[in-house]
């Protein structure tokens, strides 16, 4: 018995030095632990975080209407994490997209439901990013493409001026 208490605090102590946000919900959707980074994210450094989980991911409502305040909303969040669906939370700066990733364990007669939260602010910042690069590279090349082009025919008509006026071609084959 004694081991299984030690390894339980080794546990939460990992949780709560964990960098991203988790937090454990049970059948009814309350929470029932949360780490600090969880609290950093959602609510103040003093404060604690709402009795819900659809306090802090009012995204979940809109999968399944519902299936809210039945234990199939726990279908619905692992349906989320299977999906790689990136739903909205509400935090201390407003609302963000998140994706989740979800497992269930047991404590002692409970099941309850470990939701990890994964800020997609930055990551939908990069890929923008890179989106808006790829159309610049993609405009430059067509206009690259087509200056190339129209200097091929301008080489060739200058070769056949040249030529009707009794001269030699001044491009000759990869000029």
């Amino acid at each position: 018995m004694k081991a299984e208490t030690k390894d339980c605090a080794l546990e939460a102590n990992i949780l709560a030095a964990c960098p991203v946000p988790v937090v454990a919900i049970n059948a009814e959707l309350e929470l029932v632990y949360f780490n600090d980074t969880a609290r950093c994210m959602f609510c103040g450094e003093k404060e604690s975080l709402p009795r819900s989980i659809l306090a802090i991911l009012p995204g979940l409502r809109d999968l399944d209407r519902a299936a809210f305040g039945s234990p199939d909303g726990i279908w619905l969040l692992h349906g989320a994490d299977r999906d790689g669906l990136q739903i909205m939370a509400r935090g201390r700066d407003g609302t963000f997209p998140v994706e989740l990733g979800v497992r269930s364990v047991h404590e002692g007669d409970e099941e309850l439901t470990i939701v990890a939260i994964h800020d997609m602010r930055g990551l939908n910042n990069s890929l923008s990013g890179i989106m808006k690069a790829h159309r610049e590279l993609a405009e430059f090349n067509r206009v690259a493409i087509g200056r190339e082009i129209r200097m091929v025919a301008l080489k060739e008509e200058i070769n056949e001026l040249l030529v009707q006026m009794g001269r030699s071609p001044r491009y000759l084959g990869e000029d």
